[in-house]
Formats: structure tokens, sequence, C-alpha cells
């Protein structure tokens, strides 16, 4: 997890395999790896799309392709 959306922010903590979240918001890099702000039992941080993958419902969103999930 870092403070901000890119690896130019400092390091917040860590998220483990099988944890979930909930998405506050989406910020698009260009670079192929999107970051989601999230909240957790530590308040807020933010995660790379590159480490994460999004579901709503029964529906799984990869990052990079047509199927990105909009945050509304």
């Amino acid at each position: 997890m870092r403070t901000g959306p890119g690896t130019e922010y400092e390091q917040a903590g860590y998220v483990n395999q099988g944890q979930e979240f909930e998405i506050l918001d989406l910020q698009f890099t260009g670079s192929g790896k999107d970051w989601y702000l999230i909240r957790g039992y530590f308040g807020t941080a933010w995660v790379s799309s590159g480490i994460v993958s999004v579901w709503k419902g029964e529906t799984r969103y990869d990052n990079g392709t047509k199927n990105r999930w909009p945050i509304q």
C-alpha cells in the first residue's frame, strides 16, 4: 500500500492475499497500472491494480482490459 497513487509515494503497509476492501476511488495513470484507494482496518491507502483483483458480485474485473469496473 502507498500513501498516494504511485510508487513514488511512501509505503503505507501491506495487504495479504484473500483480504477484502472497499474501493473508494480509482486513479488512472496511463502506464498500464492504475491505483485504487481502499478503506480497511488501517484507514485508507492506495494499492496498485497490478497486485489486486476487483470483484463486483460474482464478476471479476481485470486491469488493462475493457472490463474495468467503473468507480461511481
